[in-house]
């Protein structure tokens, strides 16, 4: 105290700082969570990311989508605890170096979540070509690769408005008749444009691309005209669960962020821009509502995992590559052109010449799956 009290400090800087320290078990808390999270990206997103390296039925142009979201997913779940670590150790301290590092960290956080959330409209948008209009020719590997690179490059430029809408205002506050100026965190006060930025090309727009796109999927896929037999039946009402998993997931896992966004720019980011004075109470529920935020990276860093656990979850095929890979096993996997459904495997064995030869095996259980590609 005494520490704080020779710093120059207000009553208000203090009363942040024990905030903190008060707090220290629910931090503690939300941070092992988030490395629970990190540790479950490891596995679920390597795992795709060694299965689709390492097998070379799963080298093709649409895989490529999905390494791309498993790279973003990983750098997110990491760099978010890192984020989250500094922040919690900065906020009450007013350090300029450390207020253009808090705006790094915000920019690169923004632009692997934007890169996350975009190669997966590109993946929904994939797979909407291959099912609804599996006659149109499929891009090069090349394409997909300018693909990637132009959502790479319009995360980056995207990120930049919702970083430039942050600054370091203080926030005026009433504290027993004396106005206080106090700065609880480093960066926060979002002004209205980066807001509306924020909703609309992290959450709105890309949950309502992926809802209409999988919504035309399920409609051609639940068409009786396009059964072939029973397996097929069942490998699209797989897919169709799938699809759906992938949309809750995302709404539910990364509402929580847009709540505590809308809540924190309406009741208090506005007024930071305004110059409008809180009362200590809303005070308080500011610092409540920094409590909340990072509740919220939690279940967003969930979605990280989520995502790729249902692709693994719902493609037996995906495991049988696990198990072929393990095994240094070579494999084909047969597809059905017209909709992407696994029709079979081939296991390569080497002949008595010399040569490898295909040799069927009975794969019942994964021809009822979707492929991965798809």
């Amino acid at each position: 105290m005494d520490r704080m009290i020779k710093a120059n400090l207000t009553i208000l800087d203090i009363y942040v700082a024990e905030h903190v320290n008060g707090s220290t078990l629910y931090y503690s808390a939300m941070m092992v969570l988030l490395s629970i999270t990190v540790a479950l990206n490891i596995v679920f997103n390597g795992t795709i990311l060694f299965v689709i390296l390492f097998t070379r039925a799963f080298h093709s142009t649409a895989n490529l989508y999905i390494c791309s979201l498993s790279i973003s997913d990983l750098i997110f779940s990491i760099y978010s605890v890192y984020a989250t670590i500094d922040g919690l150790s900065a906020i009450g301290i007013k350090d300029n170096f450390k207020s253009q590092n808090c705006f790094v960290k915000l920019y690169v956080l923004y632009l692997v979540a934007l890169s996350s959330i975009w190669a997966m409209v590109a993946v929904a948008i994939d797979r909407y070509r291959s099912i609804v209009s599996p006659h149109k020719k499929k891009f090069t590997p090349k394409q997909c690769c300018l693909i990637l690179l132009l959502v790479w490059l319009f995360s980056a430029g995207l990120a930049t408005i919702p970083v430039s809408s942050y600054s370091s205002q203080q926030y005026k506050v009433d504290y027993n008749g004396t106005i206080y100026n106090v700065q609880p965190a480093l960066c926060d006060s979002p002004k209205l444009y980066g807001y509306i930025t924020e909703s609309l090309f992290s959450y709105i727009i890309p949950l309502a691309t992926i809802s209409v796109l999988y919504s035309s999927i399920i409609k051609v896929l639940r068409k009786p005209s396009s059964v072939k037999s029973e397996s097929s039946i069942r490998a699209k009402m797989t897919a169709v669960k799938m699809m759906l998993m992938i949309v809750i997931c995302f709404t539910i896992c990364w509402l929580p962020q847009c709540i505590c966004l809308t809540s924190y720019f309406w009741l208090f980011g506005y007024k930071a821009e305004r110059n409008i004075t809180l009362t200590f109470p809303q005070f308080q529920q500011l610092l409540n509502l920094y409590d909340v935020f990072i509740a919220s990276i939690v279940s967003v860093s969930c979605y990280s995992w989520l995502n790729a656990a249902i692709y693994i979850y719902f493609s037996s095929q995906f495991k049988q590559a696990c198990k072929n890979v393990r095994k240094c096993r070579r494999h084909a996997i047969i597809l059905d052109d017209e909709t992407g459904i696994q029709s079979g495997i081939s296991t390569i064995k080497p002949t008595a010449n010399g040569r490898n030869k295909p040799r069927d095996v009975d794969n019942s259980d994964i021809n009822r799956n979707i492929e991965i590609e798809s």
